[in-house]
């Protein structure tokens, strides 16, 4: 292992207990009996929101310097020895990754403009635009990525964390549409988060030709440092459902799961 791998699962291991300490990494057993409805519509025991990082300095410290090494490994270089390499971060959470990023490194960073909720994939996105572009939607077009791109620019896109790569998808489609729109051509290659949940995101960015890095891959590393904080009954369980989510959805597991931590709470 590098220097560098150590120096960032130092940081991905005192990040990963500090975001549990914080309650932005929650579980069914600590902090809420009945579990978590996702986006996806699948039950979970755990349940991670990472908003809320900068009102944490002392974490988002050890999160900039992270996420930076991270950034820096893969290649990315400040203006002044790259000048076409950039950084994107994505509305919302992944803004205030990008700026921490570039006020450590000096590699500038641009932001996608938040979309209206009932924009969730890239064709919703190019649905809603179609509808601009024809007349058909009231609503006016606004740049989808505010900042300084020039032809040929390098961009690694940024977030918080990733799952099923919907969002990065759409994120990159909300850049290609704004390059063309400025009449430049621009690469992305890199997506880099703080947190990988590891549930498929890595083959589905690999077909499309992306490269994701992150400082906490969760199931293989995330999980193992957080053995110390969790409870023995935390842990066993987000194993199992990690490796058979299906088996979690059915109402008489996730009864039981209440009444297990109801009775921790006796």
């Amino acid at each position: 292992m590098s220097n560098t791998q150590k120096s960032l699962d130092k940081l991905g291991k005192e990040i990963v207990e500090m975001l549990y300490e914080k309650k932005m990494i929650m579980t069914w057993y600590r902090d809420k009996p009945e579990g978590w409805k996702l986006a996806n519509g699948m039950y979970s025991p755990y349940y991670i929101n990472m908003r809320v990082v900068p009102s944490f300095p002392e974490l988002y410290y050890k999160v900039q310097d992270a996420m930076c090494e991270l950034v820096v490994n893969a290649g990315y270089r400040p203006k002044e020895r790259s000048p076409q390499d950039k950084l994107l971060g994505l509305a919302m959470a992944g803004i205030s990754l990008s700026n921490a990023i570039t006020l450590g490194t000096r590699i500038p960073s641009l932001y996608t403009r938040k979309l209206s909720d009932e924009i969730k994939t890239k064709e919703d996105l190019n649905r809603h635009l179609e509808a601009v572009w024809s007349g058909i939607s009231s609503h006016g077009q606004h740049k989808l990525i505010e900042g300084e791109l020039t032809d040929g620019d390098r961009i690694g896109i940024v977030d918080d964390l990733v799952t099923s790569f919907t969002s990065k998808e759409l994120g990159i489609r909300q850049l290609q549409i704004e390059a063309q729109n400025r009449n430049v051509k621009v690469i992305v290659e890199d997506i880099f988060v703080l947190l990988n949940r590891e549930q498929g995101a890595d083959a589905i960015a690999a077909k499309l030709g992306y490269t994701i890095h992150s400082v906490i891959p969760f199931i293989s590393k995330g999980l193992e440092w957080l053995k110390g904080p969790l409870e023995q009954n935390e842990y066993n369980t987000i194993i199992d459902y990690v490796r058979h989510p299906d088996s979690f959805q059915s109402e008489l597991m996730q009864q039981s799961l209440v009444a297990v931590a109801k009775n921790r709470r006796q």
